[in-house]
């Protein structure tokens, strides 16, 4: 079987190479993103070994089933995951954590274990980085492109605020890395509708 590190990478290159143009949010950039988050939200809360392995290569493979479709996505990118994995020899103990931690990503969340937590921490990171308002554009041409939906200036700064405002950060170092910033964004937010 390949290491960690290997079918990370497969799994982003999966990504890069089939991924359709429209997907400004949930694009590789947004997936590496939610790796690397992923990792040093996992250093800082002490996981390690074969556990943090599983949470990276979930991280990875947590939004490859915008390959088939918006809609579901999470089941779509658990079992285009597990497919992956299991080609790899991954055993099915193992196969099932990553596919559980998929899972937990789905809105709205409600992560069990530690892993499931950081993973969701890391994957609506962009809630509370200085690097929202970029993130939030990219959503809203996606929203546009894939679904059609057409918001007003106004209508989306509310869907965003009331977004951002219903983040939950699950860890301790996601709530000490994110939460001030998140804060500001929520003011910014809340500054536009004046």
């Amino acid at each position: 079987m390949k290491c960690a590190g290997e079918m990370i990478e497969e799994l982003l290159m999966k990504l890069e190479n089939s991924l359709a143009d429209h997907y400004y949010y949930h694009s590789l950039e947004h997936t590496a993103l939610v790796v690397s988050e992923s990792r040093i939200l996992a250093d800082a809360e002490g996981l390690s070994g074969r556990e943090k392995d599983l949470l990276l290569i979930a991280a990875a493979g947590h939004d490859l089933g915008y390959l088939v479709s918006s809609f579901d996505h999470e089941k779509n990118s658990a079992r285009i995951t597990g497919e992956y994995l299991s080609g790899e020899g991954m055993d099915e103990r193992e196969l099932e954590v990553v596919r559980e931690l998929i899972l937990a990503t789905a809105l709205p969340t409600s992560p069990r274990t530690l892993a499931e937590k950081i993973i969701c921490d890391a994957d609506l990171s962009s809630a509370g980085r200085s690097d929202f308002p970029v993130w939030a554009g990219r959503l809203r041409r996606e929203l546009a492109a894939v679904n059609g939906k057409i918001f007003t200036d106004r209508e989306w700064v509310e869907n965003e605020l009331k977004f951002v405002s219903g983040v939950e950060y699950y860890t301790a170092s996601g709530r000490a890395r994110y939460g001030v910033v998140k804060e500001k964004n929520i003011h910014w937010l809340r500054g536009l509708l004046s």
